[in-house]
């Protein structure tokens, strides 16, 4: 394995959200009276209506005259525009007005305001930045070489001081940067114990996935002629077995030498035994 800096951030865009405020150009306010407009202009049309159906039952009677009746005619279809105009004009106005209230797109925290209230702003303003705390990814860039290795889906462990964590890889991008030779893979955070903008430490796999023998660290024993572990017989008597060791990952680490996968390993105490001395297992 091994360790690549990588920052937690907000899963949302990266590490914040920026909302957009959509607002009317000066020179078109909105006209918070538009809906008595729309209702004055219907009120006019239903009355030239009926006065229209009026006149026509009197023009067949012969009692008033086509003039007359054109004339209404003529005003009812002006009044059918203008009541055409005054509904665009609302659904204008409401479109207008509806712009004038952000919505978040997400629940959050607003850790910066770049705009205060009564102020008068352009479209595509930043108003604020919005960090979602409760899904937080990591960005990280590891050297081409380990490309290979690393896939979504993985579960790497990470580290910052003595808090540790882990994160599922998301995505890898398979694009590596000239200069640095560096790639980017990205990397979830559930229920996570870092805050955001947090610098943590990844543990990067630097091979395949192989089958290997380990133990705990505290099983091994450090001596100046070689390290070894105590392997616990049916007997409960110990023999000291020389072994090499070879990759680690968090408290376990691999051993090679004359163990086999189920022996007991003492892993308290070791360091002042000697062969053949009998041990107490003890529960948990």
């Amino acid at each position: 394995m091994n360790l690549i800096r990588g920052k937690c951030l907000s899963s949302r865009t990266r590490s914040v959200v920026c909302l957009l405020v959509l607002l009317w150009p000066v020179s078109t306010p909105a006209q918070p009276g538009m809906p008595a407009l729309v209702k004055v202009a219907e009120a006019r049309l239903q009355f030239l209506e009926k006065e229209l159906e009026r006149l026509q039952r009197l023009a067949e009677l012969n009692v008033t005259s086509a003039n007359q009746y054109e004339q209404a005619r003529s005003e009812r279809d002006v009044a059918q525009g203008d009541l055409s105009v005054a509904q665009a004009r609302q659904a204008q106005n409401d479109d207008l007005l509806s712009k004038t209230r952000i919505i978040a797109p997400f629940g959050g925290v607003v850790v910066e305001r770049l705009m205060t209230p009564g102020e008068r702003v352009t479209e595509g303003s930043v108003v604020v930045r919005l960090v979602d705390q409760d899904h937080l990814e990591v960005i990280a860039r590891a050297p081409l070489e380990y490309f290979s290795y690393t896939r979504p889906g993985q579960r790497l462990e990470l580290r910052a001081g003595e808090v540790s964590s882990a994160g599922v890889v998301r995505t890898v991008v398979a694009v590596g940067d000239e200069n640095t030779h560096l790639f980017e893979f990205r990397l979830d955070l559930q229920a996570s114990r870092f805050p955001a903008g947090q610098t943590v430490r990844v543990a990067l796999p630097t091979s395949e996935p192989r089958d290997v023998l380990t133990v705990p660290r505290d099983a091994l024993v450090l001596r100046p002629e070689g390290q070894s572990i105590f392997v616990v017989n049916s007997s409960n008597q110990v023999s000291q077995v020389e072994v090499t060791t070879g990759l680690g990952s968090g408290e376990r680490i691999e051993v090679m030498g004359k163990v086999s996968a189920g022996d007991r390993v003492v892993i308290r105490g070791n360091e002042r035994l000697q062969p053949g001395q009998a041990v107490t297992i003890l529960d948990g």
